[in-house]
């Protein structure tokens, strides 16, 4: 049987407030169809390249809405053996993955993900970043199990690691 679709905020809420269901949170985060013409409005899209958004907060769940503009990406990170899912919803990312050893990054594997698909993210596979790649903005929503509170961000012009406590441009949690 298919889960009904997620099409708003509240919906959403509500649907991770009942924890992951009997297959954990892959049918939830298929089931979302967030509008990214209303998710745009949640932010100042002028100001800034990139934003994050909470919508959940827990210390076991968290959710954020993350915006791009074309061709925008994130320091090389991990967060600490965390796992989590990421879904697009609007344009398509970039997932670069990494090996860091004795202050190299050695780029492993990518994958992109178009808009209505989402992946299984666990920090076990070691470091990673996001791009937003095409024409258009991105937007995506990411599922955390256990909130991040820190990332371990890799500095690509000097090789060393750096931990930094996680920022949320706005929230409405």
């Amino acid at each position: 049987m298919m889960a009904p679709k997620i099409t708003t905020l509240d919906q959403l809420v509500y649907n991770l407030n009942l924890g992951p269901g009997y297959d954990g949170y892959k049918t939830l985060v298929d089931s979302i169809e967030l509008n990214p013409m209303e998710l745009l409005e949640l932010c100042d899209w002028m100001s800034k390249d990139h934003m994050r958004v909470s919508i959940y907060d827990t210390p076991s769940l968290e959710a954020i809405i993350t915006y791009w503009r074309s061709g925008i990406d994130t320091p090389i990170h991990n967060y600490n053996f965390q796992q989590g899912w990421v879904k697009v919803l609007k344009g398509a990312l970039e997932l670069e993955h990494y090996r860091i050893t004795e202050g190299r990054a050695d780029l492993i594997e990518t994958q992109v993900i178009e808009r209505g698909e989402f992946i299984y993210l666990n920090d076990g596979f070691g470091f990673h970043r996001f791009r937003s790649i095409g024409d258009e903005e991105s937007i995506a929503i990411h599922l955390y199990a256990d909130k991040i509170t820190q990332w371990t961000i890799y500095n690509e012009s000097d090789g060393s690691l750096k931990d930094v406590l996680t920022k949320n441009d706005k929230s409405l949690a």
